[in-house]
């Protein structure tokens, strides 16, 4: 495995085993990750399954590993599509990010919620 490919699959299972994020275990790659800028053009391509859109990034398309990009609650814009492309670039991994919102992600505007 490469080192991207350890330190992403080191990453995902211990916080899978541990119930609180220790900022110890977080892989160098995403330590060292620059900063995601508000202009980016994705490098991907967005393709359709049935009515949901899957963003995939553009690097190791014929590995037979995925990580599947899960991201928060404001959805599939250019910004998660940029981490994406930068995981992406440093595994040796397929990375597809399907728009689970479908379009409709939480709307920045209601954020923080009112009590």
């Amino acid at each position: 495995k490469g080192k991207g490919e350890q330190n992403a699959v080191s990453f995902f299972l211990a916080m899978a085993r541990s119930p609180v994020y220790d900022v110890k275990i977080v892989p160098e790659v995403c330590q060292k990750m620059p900063p995601v800028r508000s202009n980016y053009t994705p490098l991907g391509t967005t393709y359709k399954i049935g009515d949901m859109d899957i963003y995939e990034s553009p690097y190791n398309s014929s590995s037979s590993q995925v990580l599947i990009f899960v991201y928060d609650i404001f959805g599939f814009h250019n910004n998660t599509k940029q981490v994406s492309d930068i995981l992406a670039a440093e595994g040796n991994f397929r990375i597809v990010m399907p728009d689970y919102f479908r379009g409709q992600p939480f709307p920045s505007e209601n954020f923080p919620p009112s009590e």
